[in-house]
This record gives C-alpha cells, sequence and structure tokens, in this order.
C-alpha cells in the first residue's frame, strides 16, 4: 500500500514539464525567496523521484531473480511468497506512473522497463 501511494503522491505532485537540474552557476545565483522555494521544491521533487523509481525497480527486479533461484514454484519459502508480492506491487507502482508522467523525467528509461 505504501509502494502505490507514493507512486500516486508523484503523480499529484508532478508538474507538466521536466524539471531541469540545476547548473552550478544557477545555484550561486541570488533569487527571490520565491524562486529559491520554487528551485528548492522541484529539486527536491526530482531526487525524491528518481530514489524511488530507483527503489521500485530494484524491488520489481527482485521477483525476476527469485523466481530464477527457486526454480520450483513448490520450493518457495513464505519469504519469497512475501517478495514477490512486493516485487509485483512495486511493478503495479512503476506502471501506474508511467502514463500520466510520460512527460517528466525519466519518462523513457520508465518505458524501457516497464
Amino acid at each position: 500500500l505504501a509502494l502505490l501511494t507514493e507512486a500516486q503522491l508523484f503523480r499529484d505532485l508532478a508538474p507538466g514539464f521536466a524539471i531541469r537540474p540545476l547548473t552550478e552557476t544557477e545555484r550561486a545565483a541570488n533569487v527571490s525567496k520565491e524562486v529559491a522555494r520554487v528551485r528548492n521544491f522541484e529539486q527536491s521533487l526530482l531526487g525524491a523521484y528518481q530514489r524511488a523509481l530507483t527503489r521500485l525497480r530494484g524491488l520489481a527486479a527482485s521477483v525476476l531473480s527469485t523466481a530464477k533461484r527457486a526454480g520450483d514454484k513448490h520450493a518457495r519459502s513464505s519469504d519469497d511468497c512475501g517478495s514477490r508480492d512486493v516485487a509485483i506491487t512495486a511493478f503495479a507502482s512503476l506502471c501506474h506512473l508511467l502514463p500520466p508522467l510520460a512527460h517528466f523525467n525519466e519518462a523513457e528509461p520508465l518505458a524501457s522497463y516497464v
């Protein structure tokens, strides 16, 4: 549930444009408090989004490695089933992000992964 909630938060918070990382010059420039707040929000959102995608990809990939290791579906332990459920939920979260965020950062790698 937490993975799907996080995905929904990104769907709700992501702007209708890709966020460009700031250059060193832009970071060093003096800007108004409002511009600084917007930049801080955008950069924080982008960092959190990238970390979430990395985590979701890792969790989703675990279902494949678990299945390959187990080989026989009858040989799986209850821990493997729990991991499998988390991996499936992570993959569903990635799928949930793609359509509304096709314009946003990391869309191409996300689409190729899914």
